[in-house]
């Protein structure tokens, strides 16, 4: 039972002034009943000459505010808000050959409260402290969130994420088998955050440039998952990519449709020619730069954790302990996040063709 207000300096609840009432005229000593009811005597002093909280009324008035602070907050304000929302397109230069793509940057000139207040001091003569900033834009419904990574974007990708998302809204997530390929290393992957106790700093983050590292080929669909682990120390070229990922796997191929990004090995002529002679079903036309429509790129994030959780301290175990995290994982997850693609693509429309900054929620159950 709560005796006392909360962030309330000496203000008790009515239960707490009852019982410290009724003590007092029992004859019970303020340091006693202090003590019963866990707070300062003073407190008990301060409540026994004063009528019950319910029927207080408070004596202390907000601070009545002027026209001209009025005004002068609301420009403030505005101003505030003309600056938090201040941002601009980049468009860079594309390659000398002109085969290269421009690149397409939105840039936001006063991300913090320290920009915006500077800003409002040299430009606007309003000399206010960052906090004050910070203030005004909670008031203004701003909220700071953390940037996420993302690849860079090149002129013509969100219209071609777009026109991709809404071609294929209707595809049957069950038959498309996701690809892609990805770099496993010793270094540590695990989480950021730590508890430590008292006194005690977190475990070091062990980062070696040259750590060894493992080149690797993955596939998953609804009842699928494929590994291929590529020789070491290899350039993975169009005939590496065929040997060892489509040659092997046809019979797994057969009714489905294979999902590849744009990479020179997966568009080369020889593989293309491979594909065509042993009627490989492709998804066509994957928007270039969109990874965040990959549902494998989540497994890799699962896989990169549990991997670097068992410590690999050189190639033999960093193959022995990939293989081994990709056989324990389940396969009931998998096909969960293989039909999130649709949610995927639902987003991407949603959100104009720009990158998705996580993954879009989930339909409400009927």
């Amino acid at each position: 039972m709560t005796l006392v207000r909360e962030n309330c300096r000496g203000k008790m609840t009515d239960t707490g002034h009852a019982l410290a009432f009724n003590w007092h005229q029992d004859r019970v000593s303020t340091k006693e009943i202090a003590r019963r009811l866990h707070v300062s005597p003073s407190t008990v002093r301060y409540n026994l000459n004063r009528t019950p909280p319910s029927v207080r009324t408070s004596s202390r008035k907000p601070p009545q505010l002027s026209a001209r602070v009025i005004a002068a907050r609301a420009k403030r304000h505005k101003l505030v808000r003309k600056l938090a929302m201040k941002e601009s397109i980049i468009v860079g230069k594309g390659g000398k050959s002109g085969r290269a793509k421009k690149t397409v940057n939105t840039v936001h000139h006063f991300p913090s409260c320290s920009l915006i207040a500077r800003e409002l001091a040299s430009k606007y003569n309003i000399d206010v402290h960052a906090s004050t900033v910070r203030r005004d834009l909670k008031f203004l419904g701003f909220e700071a969130r953390r940037r996420p990574k993302g690849p860079r974007q090149y002129e013509g990708d969100e219209l071609a994420r777009l026109n991709f998302a809404k071609a294929h809204l209707s595809d049957d997530v069950e038959k498309i088998l996701f690809s892609d390929e990805k770099y496993f290393d010793c270094n540590d992957h695990g989480t950021v955050w730590e508890w430590c106790a008292k006194g005690k700093k977190p475990k070091h983050r062990g980062y070696c440039r040259w750590a060894p590292k493992l080149h690797i080929w993955g596939c998953i669909g609804v009842g699928e998952r494929l590994l291929v682990i590529f020789p070491r120390r290899s350039r993975v070229t169009q005939e590496v990519y065929i040997r060892h990922c489509l040659k092997g796997n046809l019979r797994r191929f057969k009714g489905k449709v294979l999902m590849q990004d744009g990479a020179a090995p997966h568009t080369g002529k020889l593989t293309k020619k491979f594909i065509a002679d042993h009627r490989i079903n492709v998804l066509p036309n994957w928007p270039p730069r969109s990874p965040d429509l990959n549902p494998i790129e989540n497994l890799w994030a699962w896989l990169s954790r549990l991997v670097s959780d068992m410590g690999p301290t050189d190639e033999d175990e960093l193959e022995q302990f990939v293989i081994e995290a990709w056989e324990n994982l389940d396969q009931e997850e998998i096909d969960e996040l293989v039909r999130t693609y649709q949610r995927r693509l639902e987003g991407c429309i949603a959100n104009g063709g720009r990158t998705l900054n996580g993954l879009p929620p989930a339909p409400p159950k009927p």
